[in-house]
């Protein structure tokens, strides 16, 4: 996931929130922590960008229906995708 700061003050972004649901019923996916997966840390300065990685469980059977959220703060709402692997 890549953060791009478009504002004009430096951007926390240690309380961005990732979360994804996977098939038909929108199953709540749990997070991986592993060597390489890494949330962010530090602070974005104004038109900078920041990037981490993240992993997700997900039954096989439900990766024909996938929605991620991206909630940079407790203050916005969520972007979110859709897609299938």
């Amino acid at each position: 996931v890549t953060l791009t700061n478009s504002g004009a003050v430096p951007f926390d972004p240690s309380l961005t929130q990732i979360t994804l649901t996977a098939g038909p019923d929108g199953v709540q996916c749990d997070s991986i922590y592993d060597d390489g997966i890494a949330d962010f840390t530090g602070t974005i300065q104004p038109g900078r960008s920041a990037s981490a990685w993240y992993a997700f469980s997900v039954i096989p059977a439900n990766t024909t229906q996938l929605d991620v959220a991206i909630q940079p703060d407790i203050n916005s709402a969520p972007a979110t995708f859709e897609g299938k692997l």
